[in-house]
């Protein structure tokens, strides 16, 4: 496939909202009729000898797009229609950095800025973890199971962290929109993938300041139907803290199910949970 840029001007206002200018551009290429909102868009339809079509748009906005900043505060990594988009933070021109007929989505930018994680389907699959280092648009895989999902780097940018989603357990009735995942980790120099998190409804994972690992768990009450989210944070020993203030109305609950966290690590990670979430009182 030939390779397009596309022009861009972006503004970023609170969370995030974007809106931007796109010139002539090559997203991908597809099997399907093209639609294209006439009113915000003009589409040049190519056919290929292949049995492709190449669709090259002009638009003037962007919908739900997947967006990571450099650490920097120099560039934006973006989504849209699929691909991975480069931007200067102050506007100008992007970058279309991922090309074909596959989705590419969840953008993650390593602590030193070079590489970028990101899901898709390149390899035939529902979605893999794949590496795209920015200097030379190389790109690798990461991740060799079925369903990985959102990426994150560690600090040290040696490992990779993400969801693997278990479709085989999907409960509809329990919750419809995502299914029930584990928490994995890879090390970027090799090696088979390690679980950190058993299943469970796992939403996301961030690290805290001092470099431990966390994920939010999302929970419905069987009796009362209350759902509730908490977020666990893993030790240095590898055992999991969890934060009594996002978890069950009653902690009865989650110690039950966490007999084997010390109360001492649970209070401690809880008050440091406190102060950085809510400026509470920080842990002792």
């Amino acid at each position: 496939m030939k390779k397009h840029l596309t022009n861009a001007r972006l503004f970023v206002a609170t969370v995030v909202a974007i809106c931007l200018f796109i010139a002539p551009t090559v997203f991908g290429q597809e099997k399907k009729a093209a639609k294209v909102d006439p009113s915000s868009a003009k589409a040049v339809v190519t056919s290929q000898a292949d049995g492709w079509r190449t669709i090259q748009f002009e638009t003037t906005q962007v919908t739900a797009p997947d967006v990571a900043v450099t650490p920097d505060g120099e560039w934006l990594i973006f989504t849209m229609l699929g691909k991975l988009f480069r931007l200067p933070v102050k506007g100008g021109e992007a970058e279309q950095l991922t090309f074909g007929p596959y989705y590419d989505n969840d953008p993650a930018i390593s602590p030193d800025g070079k590489l970028v994680a990101f899901q898709s389907d390149r390899d035939g699959s529902a979605g893999k973890i794949f590496v795209l280092t920015l200097a030379s648009k190389e790109i690798r895989q990461i991740t060799r199971e079925v369903w990985a999902d959102a990426p994150n780097w560690a600090p040290d940018g040696q490992s990779l962290v993400y969801l693997q989603l278990l479709r085989e357990l999907w409960n509809r009735s329990v919750i419809p929109f995502r299914p029930q995942a584990k928490v994995r980790r890879v090390n970027l120099a090799g090696g088979e993938p390690e679980t950190v998190r058993e299943q469970g409804y796992v939403f996301l994972t961030f690290y805290l300041p001092d470099g431990r690992l966390c994920w939010t768990v999302w929970e419905r009450d069987a009796t009362s139907q209350r759902v509730t989210t908490r977020i666990e944070v893993l030790g240095p020993d590898g055992k999991v803290a969890v934060s009594e203030r996002l978890g069950h109305a009653t902690v009865v609950l989650t110690l039950d199910t966490y007999s084997h966290v010390l109360p001492s690590m649970q209070r401690n990670a809880t008050d440091k949970l406190e102060h950085l979430l809510y400026g509470g009182k920080s842990a002792k």
